[in-house]
């Protein structure tokens, strides 16, 4: 059984949701990587015990959005090899 404290921490996540994927989308301009990007910083808010807020939010999607960008990167140059 979820708690209140959970429970009241997913609506706001899902209130943020759409601004999380819009950060990850324009810095990967890729739906899918942008997708993946955005279940991870959501994901990480949620487990985390920081208050949330737009910057903190932003600030997950940005760094997610990177990691991933990176990755897809270092794949690219690989598969050159």
């Amino acid at each position: 059984m979820k708690t209140k404290c959970s429970t009241d921490k997913l609506l706001r996540l899902r209130e943020m949701e759409q601004d999380c994927y819009s950060a990850c989308h324009y810095l990967l301009q890729n739906e899918e990587l942008a997708v993946t990007a955005a279940q991870q910083a959501l994901t990480e808010l949620f487990r985390s015990e920081s208050s949330l807020n737009p910057e903190i939010v932003k600030a997950s999607a940005i760094r997610h959005s990177l990691m991933l960008l990176a990755e897809s990167r270092s794949a690219a140059v690989c598969a050159l090899v």
